[in-house]
């Protein structure tokens, strides 16, 4: 949800707010539930088309506000890169 190119996309203070709400209700629904928050897919060597490179500041942002507001529904931190060709996102 980190990708301006995604459907459901959120900016980080959307995500931690959405993931703190959702993880709130899952966890008392099923206390045994693992959560995984995805902290970022931007990497600073992906080629990205100016539109999108404002959202490179973000990576840092969204990671700190999900751990500050939702930290103790954390399980696991999804941290990873999609591989696009420059093409595809032009």
């Amino acid at each position: 949800m980190d990708g301006p190119w995604q459907i459901g996309y959120k900016t980080p203070q959307e995500y931690a707010r959405a993931f703190t709400e959702f993880g709130k209700v899952m966890k008392w629904t099923d206390p045994d539930i693992k959560l995984i928050a995805s902290a970022m897919c931007f990497w600073g060597h992906v080629p990205l088309p100016p539109k999108f490179l404002d959202q490179k500041s973000e990576v840092v942002e969204r990671a700190q506000l999900i751990l500050e507001q939702g930290g103790n529904l954390v399980d696991y931190m999804a941290v990873h890169q999609y591989f696009i060709h420059t093409r595809m996102i032009r």
